[in-house]
């Protein structure tokens, strides 16, 4: 987990079976630090104040990443790019899990 220690709110680690809730959960935080409209922003920042918000959305995003994970981000130069990139590469992995596991339980419950 991650704590900010300024505030106390901590965010699990991104990892490959947990997208979903770490997606929700860095949203609220990233709102709590007023820096998530640079996240959702496809624009390049306009100014001084939203270049420092994207700098510091990316750097939590990224350090709310497991380590194994973060190359994955490495290269984004943008908050909205590293949270594109997660968002490829977690939530397709997620869906398609949620879909094995329920076609599981199905023959499961044909047997």
């Amino acid at each position: 987990m991650t704590t900010d220690g300024t505030s106390g709110i901590s965010v699990e680690r991104l990892d490959w079976n947990n997208y979903p809730a770490w997606a929700a959960n860095m949203k609220f935080f990233l709102t709590t630090k007023k820096c998530w409209h640079m996240v959702i922003h496809t624009e390049p920042a306009a100014n001084a104040e939203d270049r420092k918000a994207d700098e510091l959305a990316l750097s939590y995003i990224g350090l709310c990443v497991k380590p194994v994970h973060q190359p994955t981000i490495l290269r984004c130069t943008t908050s909205n790019q590293a949270w594109t990139t997660l968002q490829e590469t977690f939530a397709a992995k997620t869906f398609a899990r949620k879909l094995q596991l329920r076609r599981d339980l199905n023959s499961l419950k044909m047997c």
